[in-house]
């Protein structure tokens, strides 16, 4: 039987919680591709001591270990086991050490080095090519390392967002960040790069939630009504889980930051965003609704957070100024995401 007192180490790790299946994936891909290991689901480490939690039966792991398989190539060897200690469920996957590289979807290779996961190689670009971009980018904090597995896809795909800007940049923004796109291909670019970087934060807040119900099920209970058809169309908890975080985020999708706040106590509670912070993220949201609905034709409501405009303006962006945007929403993802991490026990990336 395993040793739940052994410390972590270059083949053994914990977890107190169930990862989601990305943050899983990388994890079984660094023991693959250095020399196995095993992960412990259900442990957690109090004071650097190791401390039997249990993993709830509610949730079916094997549907999200094969989830999280289905995110690697080739298809790594594993073993699962559950085993009892204290009384506690506790789940052992044990991880083959494999003959061949182990990459993830994205072409990321993740290996170990002692107890640290590090990635070894991957095709995405690290800083931007313009050199006018480059000042722009310094007040970005970007950063995976200690971060959830959410924050890690909303900055990578931040990356690939400024990847794409940079790749047009002479051609679109005619060397100037300070000033709008003149040509329409820039102007239409410009709006839809924005709004993808605004739904980039819907689906953090989606999945840092789902993070949320994975690792503390019983933040799910709530007053709120759920049909029967609902319940039905899911095959288990797990997928219920998805459905409802997806489903969260409805207040977002309609510009209201400070609604989905109040009907998210997972989020309330946390007390990290001030005032000062939900506005800045509403004008981010108003900004988009413009950009998609109207091309930019500012309507009533985008008048009350930009008083300077009147309603039929249009309302165009410059590159600096859309980075400051940008700069806001990731100083205020990091904020949610290290409070998340430290009040649910959220695993990291």
């Amino acid at each position: 039987m395993e040793q739940i007192g052994t410390p972590e180490g270059h083949k053994l790790e914990y977890k107190a919680v169930l990862p989601p299946p990305k943050a899983l994936a990388k994890l079984i891909a660094s023991f693959a591709n250095a020399d196995g290991g095993q992960i412990i689901l259900g442990v957690t480490k109090k004071n650097g001591k190791p401390e039997s939690v249990g993993i709830s039966r509610e949730f079916k792991v094997s549907t999200i270990l094969s989830r999280a398989v289905g995110f690697l190539t080739p298809p790594p060897t594993l073993k699962k086991r559950y085993i009892k200690t204290d009384g506690k469920n506790i789940i052992v996957i044990g991880v083959e050490k494999s003959n061949n590289v182990i990459s993830t979807v994205e072409g990321e290779i993740y290996t170990r080095n002692g107890k640290e996961i590090y990635l070894k190689s991957s095709s995405k670009s690290e800083s931007p090519k313009s050199p006018l971009l480059k000042p722009l980018m310094q007040n970005l904090s970007i950063k995976n390392i200690g971060g959830t597995q959410a924050l890690a896809e909303f900055n990578n795909h931040l990356r690939s967002v400024i990847d794409i800007i940079d790749s047009v940049f002479e051609t679109y923004f005619i060397s100037d960040v300070e000033v709008p796109a003149h040509s329409q291909n820039g102007k239409v670019l410009t709006r839809l790069v924005f709004s993808s970087i605004a739904d980039n934060f819907e689906v953090y807040m989606s999945n840092i939630l789902y993070e949320i119900y994975l690792s503390k099920p019983e933040t799910l209970k709530s007053e709120e009504n759920v049909t029967v058809r609902e319940i039905l169309s899911c095959q288990d908890l797990q997928e219920f889980v998805e459905y409802w975080a997806r489903k969260k985020i409805g207040k977002l999708q309609k510009g209201s930051v400070k609604g989905f706040i109040e009907e998210n106590k997972q989020i309330k509670h946390l007390k990290v965003l001030t005032n000062s912070d939900v506005n800045e993220l509403e004008m981010i949201l108003q900004i988009r609704h413009v950009f998609i609905h109207s091309n930019g034709v500012v309507d009533e409501k985008f008048v009350r957070y930009f008083s300077s405009y009147s309603i039929n303006d249009v309302f165009e962006l410059s590159l600096k100024e859309m980075f400051a945007y940008i700069s806001k929403l990731v100083n205020n993802v990091n904020k949610i995401d290290l409070a998340s991490k430290l009040k649910f026990d959220l695993g990291e990336v």
